[in-house]
C-alpha cells in the first residue's frame, strides 16, 4: 500500500497517521465509487501513489483535517494525472 511505505519515511504521531490513512482511504474509495478512469488497472497505481504523496506532503505542513486532505488530494490527482483516454 503506497500510503504505508511513504509514511514509514516520516515521523507522525499515531493520531496523525490515523487522519492521514482515513484521508487516503476516503479519497481512493471516492475515486472507485465514481467509476473514474483513475481507478482502472491502467491508472490505479499512479493514482494511489499521487494521492498518498499529496496527502503526506500536505500533512507535513501541519494540515491534518481528513476531509480537507481528501478533497485536496482528489483535486490534485485529477489535475496532475493525464486526462481520460478517448472513447473508442
Amino acid at each position: 500500500m503506497p500510503i504505508q511505505s511513504r509514511l514509514a519515511a516520516t515521523v507522525f504521531a499515531p493520531e496523525q497517521v490515523s487522519v492521514i490513512v482515513a484521508a487516503f482511504d476516503g479519497a481512493w474509495q471516492e475515486l472507485q465509487a465514481s467509476n473514474s478512469y483513475l481507478a482502472t488497472s491502467d491508472y490505479a497505481t499512479t493514482a494511489r501513489d499521487t494521492l498518498a504523496k499529496r496527502i503526506i506532503d500536505q500533512a507535513l505542513t501541519g494540515f491534518l483535517d481528513a476531509g480537507a486532505l481528501k478533497a485536496d488530494a482528489l483535486g490534485y490527482v485529477r489535475e496532475q494525472l493525464p486526462p481520460p483516454p478517448p472513447e473508442a
